[in-house]
């Protein structure tokens, strides 16, 4: 599970020579070096929409995700991204049910507790709307690379 935001705009590559002997080398920083209102737009939806590991939309990326399927986005106080198919859904509700209500589990700090309260939320409203991943899909495209 991941946080995080989505945005549709203007984005731009930094492109800096000595940054690319540096870097260029390191996959996990090849593509880092990006700015443009999207980038901000993504990173301000994220850090301003509340706890949990949900992915946030904007509303142009709710809509363009929803006219790719409808099963990808929920709608709600704000747009979120689809993660799960409806297997993984429902094993993510149960340990996070256990984890946050099962007897004798420790309940950890109030701001993790809050973060996993988020995400039970969420996938809880997946469920109730029955938006979900095609089954398997995260293995499909891991397969396919």
């Amino acid at each position: 599970m991941v946080r995080g935001g989505i945005a549709l705009g203007e984005i731009n590559w930094i492109d800096q020579p000595s940054a690319d002997e540096l870097f260029g080398h390191l996959p996990n920083c090849h593509y880092a070096r990006v700015y443009g209102q999207a980038l901000v737009e993504a990173v301000d939806l994220q850090e301003r929409s509340g706890p949990g590991s949900i992915c946030f939309l904007s509303d142009e990326a709710a809509g363009l995700l929803a006219d790719f399927s409808g099963s990808y986005v929920t709608t709600g106080i704000l747009p979120m991204l689809v993660w799960l198919d409806k297997r993984q859904a429902w094993c993510a509700q149960q340990a996070l049910e256990q984890d946050l209500n099962g007897p004798g589990v420790p309940k950890g700090d109030a701001e993790s507790r809050r973060h996993r309260a988020a995400t039970l939320n969420a996938i809880r409203e997946m469920i109730r709307v029955e938006k979900f991943l095609p089954n398997n899909f995260g293995l499909t495209a891991i397969s396919a690379q």
